[in-house]
This record gives structure tokens, sequence and C-alpha cells, in this order.
């Protein structure tokens, strides 16, 4: 009885252990194919789905009449109407920047050549307004270069925009004449005065006289501390009858943000009492008011005699007639 029970059980074990291995090889059969066909019906069934939109989607893009033209004609104006703007911007640009670069070719030309005076050396401005305070200059020149503080700094051959203020190895700082406050003593031709410019920032310089000065734009104002100090001339006056004094303001002949090189002075800018200050007044009427004429061509006021000079150099303007 005992050995009939356990031969029982162990064919109960070996049943349930058959269906559960044939239950797994349906199971792989199954997930075999799954995978093999599932990509396919999925694929049909997905065809089947976007086939409306397909459609759709070649009926906007092809159709040559209707609503899907207009809105194809439409778009393919827009992206030429961009495409057009961009390449003005892009002419427009480079017009810009060949326009800067024929600026700083003629002021580097100005610097060099003939026109650099002998007593001082070029220089590159490397920081400028916005990045540093208005009318301040950072160059490229330091004391390994023999710049030294209170040299004159030039724009051109001889017009005089400020001075070295700071000097390091390898770079200096230089002071525009149209920083705000800073003071100097300027002549100004035409009412032929010695009068105190203050500068205002900006690269403006104002000039201060008594009411009845016949002061008038076009007016050119020198620093006569300087052999080369022409600075500009008088571009707008302001002038109100009821105060005492009157306005004169000049602006630099290149605008700070245009400057890119500069000539810098071997030396400091030297003590200079007034009859040196004269000199200098005088030296600079002639450099800019008196042209070398050839003695062929040079006739006086009524036009009948030929040269009034032995030399080719130039006639002497009057120190009252500008």
């Amino acid at each position: 009885m005992k050995k009939s029970l356990l031969t029982t059980r162990v064919n109960s074990r070996r049943t349930s252990l058959n269906k559960y291995i044939v239950r797994i090889f349906l199971s792989g059969i199954v997930i075999l194919l799954l995978v093999f066909f599932t990509p396919k019906i999925v694929a049909n069934v997905s065809s089947v789905l976007l086939w409306p939109f397909h459609k759709i989607e070649l009926w906007f893009t092809e159709a040559k009449t209707g609503l899907p033209y207009f809105i194809r004609d439409r778009q393919d104006l827009i992206n030429e109407i961009s495409e057009l703007k961009y390449e003005i911007g892009f002419d427009s640009d480079s017009r810009v920047e060949e326009e800067l670069l024929r600026k700083e070719n003629e002021e580097l030309k100005s610097l060099l050549g003939e026109e650099l005076r002998e007593d001082t050396q070029r220089a590159t401005v490397i920081g400028r307004p916005n990045l540093i305070p208005y009318d301040v200059l950072i160059i490229d020149k330091g004391s390994e270069n023999g710049i030294q503080p209170n040299a004159p700094v030039y724009s051109s051959s001889r017009t005089v925009i400020g001075i070295v203020e700071r000097v390091s190895k390898n770079t200096s700082v230089v002071q525009l004449t149209t920083s705000p406050a800073f003071k100097s003593t300027v002549y100004v031709y035409g009412p032929n005065i010695y009068t105190t410019a203050v500068g205002v920032g900006g690269g403006v310089l104002r000039v201060g006289v008594p009411q009845g000065v016949n002061l008038e734009i076009g007016n050119l104002v020198v620093l006569p501390s300087l052999e080369a100090g022409l600075f500009g001339e008088i571009s707008v006056i302001e002038s109100l009858p009821a105060d005492p004094e009157q306005y004169g303001f000049v602006s630099l002949e290149i605008p700070i943000n245009s400057i890119h090189f500069v000539a810098v002075g071997n030396k400091p800018i030297p003590e200079v009492d007034f009859a040196a200050a004269q000199a200098n007044v005088e030296k600079i009427r002639n450099d800019v008011f008196i042209v070398p004429v050839p003695k062929d061509i040079l006739v006086d006021l009524n036009g009948t005699s030929s040269a009034t000079s032995t030399d080719t150099n130039a006639t002497t303007t009057n120190s009252n007639e500008i």
C-alpha cells in the first residue's frame, strides 16, 4: 500500500515538471513569433493610420492651385526676403568695415612717413571709452619704449590731444585735454587772445571769454605750451547777453572712439614762459596760415605784379588777420 502511494506521488511530480517545460517552450515560441511579426504588423497598421496624413502632405507640397499653392508661394517670398535682408546686412557690414579700415589707414598714414615728427613715436590705442573712463586712452607703449609722464600726445603731426598721465612697463595712460575739469592755457586766433580752456568731457573743450570779444565759429584754438600745439577750431558758441561770459566749444579732430593710433612725444612738456609761448603761437601761425607759393605764381592783391618774395617760400600773414 505504501509503495503504491509513493509511486503515485512520483508520477504526479513528473507530470507537473513536464507541463512546466511545455509551458516554457510554448511561451518561447509565442515570444519569437511576436518578435518576428510585430514590426510588420506595426508597420502595416502605421501605414494605414498615416496614409491620410501623407496624402495631405502631398497636397500641400505638390498642389499647383488653391490654398496650398498660395501658402507655399508666400513662404517662398518670406524666405527670399530673409535672404535678401541677410545679403543687404552683410554688404552693409562690409562697407562699414571697409570705411573703418580706410579711416584707420588714413590715421596711420598721418602718423607715419613724412608727417611723423622726429621727436615723437607712434603708439597704438588699446583701451578707450566705454571700457575705461571717458577722455582717457591706454596705449601700448611704456617705460621700456622711453615713454615719460607729461609727454605730449598727438592725433596727427601737429594736433595735440593730451598728455601721458601714468607710465608702466609696457603701457601708458593718456589723459586728454578734454577730460572734465582739465585746465589749459590756450590762444584763440581771430580775436587773438590768451584764455583758459576747461575740458567738459566727451572730447569737448570749453573756451570762456568775456562778452564783447569777437568769438566766431571757425576760430582756431592752440595750446601755446607746445611748438606743435594746434588743438582744433570752435564749432559751437554759447552766448547769452545777460551773462558776463560767452563760451566757444572745440571738439577733437578725431572722435575718441575712432582714435586708433597716436604719436607720443619723447620728452615731457617743458616749462614755458610767456615769451616762449608767444614764439610757439607765431610758429603755429606760420605752419597753419602760411603756404609756400612759387614766386612765378604769387601775386599782390591787385594781381598786377609777379612774385613779392625773393625766395619761393610764402607770404607772411598779419598777426591780426585770420
